[in-house]
C-alpha cells in the first residue's frame, strides 16, 4: 500500500523528498498495473486535493489543483488535455466504457 497523503504529504510536507518518495512507489504501482495487463485497459489516475505545506484544503492554487493522468485507447501519449477538471473524470470513464453520460454532469470526456 502507498499512501501519498497522510504518509507522505502530512507527516514529511507536500513536495518534500520524502513525499515524492512516496509518489514515485505510487506511479511504479501504476505501471506494474498497467504492464501486468498488458496495456489491455484505460487508467486514470488522479488526486482528491493538492497541498501546500503540510496543509490543504484552502482556495490557493497548490490546494486547488490535482494531478491527472490517463493511459489507454483514445489518449495521445504526452498530450495534456486543454481546459480539463475533476467534473471530466465520470464522462471520460463513461465514454470509456462506451455508456451514455448522465445529462446532470457538468463535465465532459477529455477524449472526445
Amino acid at each position: 500500500m502507498v499512501e501519498t497523503d497522510e504518509k507522505g504529504g502530512h507527516d514529511s510536507g507536500w513536495m518534500s523528498e520524502i513525499y515524492l518518495e512516496y509518489i514515485s512507489h505510487a506511479i511504479n504501482n501504476v505501471k506494474a498495473v498497467i504492464e501486468e495487463t498488458k496495456g489491455e485497459y484505460s487508467v486514470i489516475v488522479t488526486a482528491d486535493h493538492g497541498g501546500h505545506d503540510r496543509v490543504h484544503g484552502t482556495d490557493i492554487r497548490e490546494d486547488m489543483i490535482i494531478p491527472m493522468f490517463f493511459y489507454g485507447q483514445g489518449f495521445t501519449p504526452g498530450k495534456a488535455p486543454d481546459g480539463i477538471s475533476i467534473l471530466d473524470i465520470a464522462p471520460t470513464v463513461a465514454d470509456i466504457m462506451k455508456i451514455p453520460a448522465a445529462k446532470e454532469w457538468e463535465g465532459k470526456s477529455v477524449l472526445g
